[in-house]
């Protein structure tokens, strides 16, 4: 537990029961949350507290989980860990941005509010477009590729 007031040190988004994971992701704080997770070896300390693993199967925790690291791997122009998160959760690439975040009930669309990783979005995109809106070239074209593949089908 934390022994002093979390929104006095800049960090106003916070519920009752974050770990510091959790409040370095709700505060746009990217780089702490990204040292805390590699610290903490992908503990799964850094999924929302509304979102618990035990109340989700494992398939859609890991979907979430994976959806964040993306989003951080875009953000910080990571290709090699974009490419080993969308080749290992193939249905990244088609989640779109919708008004709404945090709605379990719509598969199809980001879990995390996108632009809390520094990305510039526009409602509807997928990974496509925001790489080719956020870069690096290589991401984007990587993305391009997968979704000519998924269009047209496996060569």
């Amino acid at each position: 537990s934390f022994s002093v007031p979390v929104a006095d040190h800049g960090l106003p988004n916070f519920v009752l029961g974050d770990t510091a994971e959790v409040l370095a992701r709700k505060n746009d704080k990217l780089d702490a949350w990204d040292f805390l997770r590699v610290q903490l070896g992908g503990s799964g300390d850094g999924e929302d507290p509304d979102v618990r693993s035990e109340l989700l199967p494992d398939s859609r925790q890991r979907e979430i989980d994976c959806e964040a690291d993306a989003l951080l791997a875009l953000a910080r122009r990571r290709f090699t860990d974009f490419e080993r998160l969308v080749t290992f959760e193939p249905k990244l690439m088609e989640l779109r941005v919708r008004e709404t975040v945090r709605d379990l009930s719509e598969p199809g669309q980001f879990y995390h509010p996108v632009g809390s990783f520094g990305l510039s979005y526009e409602i509807g995109d997928t990974f496509l477009e925001l790489s080719q809106r956020n870069g690096p070239p290589e991401i984007a074209v990587l993305c391009c590729s997968l979704a000519e593949r998924r269009r047209t089908g496996p060569p």
